[in-house]
């Protein structure tokens, strides 16, 4: 069990923390209505995310081999059998998906866009630079505003373009360390994009 929790990749989870935002903007921290709310909605972002980052380390796990750190990841090391994963991730993304619909039906739109953004992230746009850093940052505003929508708390536009911008440049930086840490040779094997 410990392979699949790993995989599940807890320390990520503070990424969804972004759903508090307009709580503590607001001034509502105190409201327990509010914060149960909020933080149902974090579980539902991160039962989301994990069944997302195991689909993407299954389908990546013959190019996770050639890196340096990635390759000990469970499924790439083959402690965490494929089957396995995905029948978890199946499990966490039906559940995001109910508890979400539980909570408020935008909501649950909101937990299926992200799903299909993930998505279209691992097979389609992960590769492709510039847009692979727009759609998470989009992840992030999306979460964002889901935590401002389950409070009803108007969010401006200027924060979500700065949380925006802030997930871009991040995500442009972590592709840089990649092809800085891996080496022009092998990250142009593992990902062709970065070295254009």
């Amino acid at each position: 069990m410990y392979p699949l929790f790993v995989s599940l990749r807890p320390r990520q989870w503070l990424k969804n923390s972004v759903v508090f935002m307009a709580l503590f903007l607001g001034g509502w921290l105190f409201d327990v209505d509010k914060m149960t709310t909020v933080w149902m909605t974090f579980v539902v972002f991160c039962m989301a995310s994990s069944g997302m980052y195991l689909i993407n380390d299954v389908l990546d796990r013959n190019k996770d081999k050639l890196h340096p750190t990635k390759k000990k990841r469970p499924i790439a090391a083959g402690k965490l059998p494929v089957w396995l994963a995905l029948t978890a991730s199946a499990l966490l993304l039906g559940l995001s998906i109910f508890v979400s619909w539980d909570i408020h039906r935008t909501l649950l739109a909101m937990v299926g866009g992200y799903i299909l953004l993930q998505s279209a992230y691992s097979l389609l746009f992960k590769r492709t630079m510039i847009i692979d850093a727009m759609l998470i940052a989009l992840g992030f505003v999306i979460r964002v505003y889901a935590g401002a929508f389950v409070i009803s708390e108007p969010l401006s536009a200027w924060l979500l373009l700065s949380v925006a911008a802030g997930a871009w440049f991040l995500a442009l930086g972590k592709r840089r360390s990649e092809l800085t840490l891996m080496g022009q040779r092998v990250a142009s094997e593992r990902r062709a994009e970065l070295c254009h």
